[in-house]
């Protein structure tokens, strides 16, 4: 069986915002699974400026809501807070 588009009613994904040279695959593998009632759940640690890039572009195609925002856990090596993030489909995409 194909997984198609809207195949999905929940995308998770965690530390998956780091590397800027990934954004686009992952944007693209994004618009092939998500359908009008996918949600994407990101877990994205906020470390720098330069890393929140991917939200824009992100948001040309999804709305992003910020679920929540937690410290991390005593002892962690990366002081980073870590965001929880829900990704809705902007407007349906046509099929190829």
């Amino acid at each position: 069986e194909a997984w198609g588009r809207g195949h999905f009613d929940v995308v998770l994904g965690s530390d998956v915002t780091y590397f800027e040279h990934l954004h686009r695959p992952l944007l693209l593998t994004l618009l092939q699974l998500a359908g009008a009632g996918t949600e994407v759940v990101l877990a994205h640690a906020r470390r720098k400026t330069q890393f929140e890039r991917w939200a824009e572009v992100f948001g040309r195609h999804f709305d992003i809501d910020e679920l929540s925002e937690h410290a991390p856990p005593p002892g962690a090596e990366d002081p980073a807070r870590i965001a929880i993030l829900r990704l809705r489909l902007r407007a349906p995409i046509p099929d190829a």
